[in-house]
């Protein structure tokens, strides 16, 4: 959204923009006193249901037109609904900026006008209209860096999920789409071949954000940050040069297979502090199924060991619910934690349902099984929905794989004690709140069997 709001005041002049956040606004109320003219809401496949009956709330209370965007409506477009006037699909900068300019030189959005911009999703009467695949932006310098007035100042006061191990945390992206195509990974699908920023642009924002909002530590949101160990080299090059290696630190996403002394050495340098994972099972071949032939148990092995020995902390994640998979291979992955847990690993691990989102081959099967359609409960799609799984095994019953999510969700406990802990040696009197007021810290600490998930 933010970066949206940047694209279309620098390239369009339109000023007169406000960003409401989730995180921190109440979207309905504080969207309303701003009395618009349009607005966009962006969702995620999970949050689709509340997007409807968000636009919902608006028709009754504004006449203003209504744009949806993000993941979900770009890959799977035919589940638009009446409650919005258009959904962009795909990349949204420049879309916008052409909705933008043909909302103003005719006064509204005119369905024949509407029919020439590509990347759009709307209904003529009855009719869905899909008009053209948008082609994405081609040099990711063409997009203006974000001007942070349009993201909340909380975020760089309070950080984010990072904050457990970071005080403030401001994030960066650097590039978009990943070279791999796991199958069931929607932001591949959304942002399609991988386009990088310029090494000189990237260091440009770190700097302006370490100076004008004294921010000391970035978290790169990419999908896959090291996938190009030369490029790392010229970040680290740049940044010496401008000074500020030493003064600031990073978190990102890495891939084990690509991971080796040499790059380890380089992030080190860089002063990364976090590596994030997909590893996602212990089981060979459910991994290979996921991942495709080029990765292996035995990389995400040596990924912890190389963690280790560099000092990085880990985020890592496992998948559950995978198509082909048995219990034994699910009790591969609980033993991939062990590993990780008798290695004395720092970091966090967490546990998902696999979940199916649309544009991936995992949609395609689990639609093949009758457990999603077009039209469906979209809420049952939440990452930790364990409790009614979409499981994609019919060997696998619902009771022994709640038994075994069960198991390795105490496990990973090891991790979030040391996330308390962290929080309480940086925060003491801030992390006792929490625990008096009986914040989420309880739920790592008892062992309710209503609530030990």
């Amino acid at each position: 959204m933010a970066s949206v709001a940047t694209y279309l005041e620098k390239k369009g002049n339109f000023k007169n923009i406000k960003v409401i956040d989730a995180t921190y606004d109440d979207l309905l109320n504080d969207t309303l006193k701003y009395k618009p003219d349009i607005i966009g809401i962006g969702a995620f496949t999970v949050h689709y249901s509340q997007a409807i009956k968000l636009a919902n709330d608006f028709r009754k209370n504004s006449n203003a037109k209504i744009i949806i965007g993000g993941y979900h409506i770009s890959t799977l477009p035919i589940s638009f609904k009446t409650v919005f006037d258009i959904g962009v699909i795909g990349e949204g900068e420049q879309t916008m900026l052409e909705l933008m300019k043909s909302f103003e030189k005719n006064h509204g959005f005119k369905i024949n006008y509407l029919k020439k911009i590509n990347g759009l999703v709307f209904f003529d009467k009855n009719k869905l209209i899909i008009t053209e695949k948008r082609e994405n932006i081609k040099s990711l310098d063409d997009i203006p860096t974000i001007d942070r007035k349009y993201t909340n100042q909380k975020y760089y006061d309070e950080g984010s999920d990072l904050a457990e191990w970071f005080p403030k945390v401001a994030l960066i992206e650097t590039a978009r789409g990943c070279p791999y195509n796991c199958v069931f990974c929607s932001p591949s699908v959304f942002w399609g071949k991988t386009r990088m920023k310029s090494v000189e642009n990237v260091v440009k924002e770190v700097k302006q954000l370490h100076e004008e909002k004294a921010m000391d530590f970035f978290a790169i949101t990419d999908d896959l940050f090291i996938c190009s160990k030369e490029r790392i080299k010229k970040i680290v090059d740049v940044l010496e040069k401008e000074n500020l290696l030493g003064k600031i630190s990073f978190a990102c996403f890495a891939r084990a297979n690509l991971m080796d002394d040499e790059i380890c050495k380089l992030l080190k340098k860089m002063n990364v502090k976090m590596l994030s994972f997909g590893f996602e099972s212990g089981s060979e071949k459910v991994l290979k199924y996921l991942k495709g032939p080029s990765i292996s148990v035995e990389d995400n092995r040596r990924s912890i060991l190389l963690c280790n020995k560099y000092g990085f902390l880990v985020g890592g994640n496992i998948l559950l619910g995978n198509p082909g998979e048995k219990i034994e291979d699910m009790k591969k992955s609980e033993e991939f934690i062990d590993f990780c847990i008798k290695e004395r690993t720092k970091g966090y691990m967490a546990i998902f349902v696999l979940t199916p989102f649309p544009g991936t081959p995992i949609w395609e099967i689990a639609k093949k099984h009758g457990k999603v359609s077009d039209d469906m409960d979209w809420e049952q799609l939440r990452l930790q929905n364990w409790e009614r799984p979409l499981l994609l095994d019919d060997d696998v019953s619902i009771e022994e794989f709640t038994k075994i999510f069960r198991e390795m969700k105490k496990k990973i406990r090891y991790f979030h004690r040391q996330v308390w802990m962290n929080k309480f040696k940086r925060s003491p009197l801030r992390t006792l709140k929490l625990l008096l007021s009986g914040g989420r810290i309880m739920k790592y600490l008892t062992i309710d069997k209503r609530t030990d998930i």
